[in-house]
This record gives structure tokens, sequence and C-alpha cells, in this order.
């Protein structure tokens, strides 16, 4: 137990600083909020604990708000548009 928890905080410490080096820490911090959610992931996949329903509602504000400070959901929503619309220009074509 006291290994798991020594590499795991290595490794991340690790992870971590080599991400900062590459990319802005502004970009980054916002993504540590996502350390929950996998370690409630990881702990579901190893060890075999359910998650609760509020770890999943704390899980889902967690992803939300880490989607709106990184502006993910503009790209998201114009994704889906152009992938929406796209394949709607297809279907009028294939009519025609």
């Amino acid at each position: 137990m006291l290994f798991a928890a020594y590499g795991s905080t290595l490794l991340s410490n690790y992870l971590w600083l080599g991400v900062v080096q590459r990319v802005t820490a502004s970009t980054v911090t916002p993504f540590m909020l996502l350390l929950p959610i996998f370690s409630v992931i990881l702990s579901y996949l190893f060890m075999g604990e359910i998650p609760t329903g509020l770890q999943i509602l704390a899980g889902s504000v967690i992803l939300l708000g880490v989607m709106v400070s990184q502006n993910l959901h503009l790209r998201a929503y114009h994704f889906l548009a152009h992938a929406l619309l796209s394949k709607t220009r297809r279907y009028v074509i294939k009519e025609n």
C-alpha cells in the first residue's frame, strides 16, 4: 500500500513536470481537477469499488467546469454543428 502511494505520487509529479515544460502552466492547471475522476475510475478498474451517485455527480460537475474553462464546450458545439450540417448536405445531394 505504501509503495502504491509513493509510486503514484512520484509518477504523477514526474508527468506533471514533463507536461509543464512543454505547455504553459495556465493551460495545464485546469486538467489537474480531473485527478479525482481518474482516481474513481482507477479504483473501479483495479479494486472493484463501485462509484456512488455523489461521486458521479461531482465528476460531472468537474468535467463541465474543465470544459467551460478550456472553451471545450464551444469546440464541441462547433464540431457537432459542422458534422450535422455536412451529413444533411450529403443527404440533400444524394436525393437530387
